[in-house]
């Protein structure tokens, strides 16, 4: 539930589906998950831990060793 996300974590970031997103049954691309988490990962750096991100960043105090997905439903275009 997203409201119960909103009120019970520091950060949230919403990402627009892209159509480069989806296979050809319209579903978002199994990989596409992980490029969502790792745009994720550096909004929260930026927002909650004060990291910058870009040409100017030399530290990321995070890195991820290991990522295991459990799908539990699709995402289509109009989710």
């Amino acid at each position: 539930d997203i409201n119960f996300i909103k009120e019970n974590f520091k950060n949230s970031k919403e990402i627009p589906l892209r159509w480069a997103d989806l296979d050809t049954l319209n579903h978002v691309n199994n990989a596409t998950y992980l490029t969502f988490f790792d745009e994720s990962r550096l909004n929260y750096m930026a927002e909650v831990m004060g990291y910058g991100y870009g040409e100017d960043a030399t530290f990321f105090p995070m890195v991820v060793a290991n990522s295991n997905i459990n799908y539990l439903n699709s995402i289509v275009l109009s989710d």
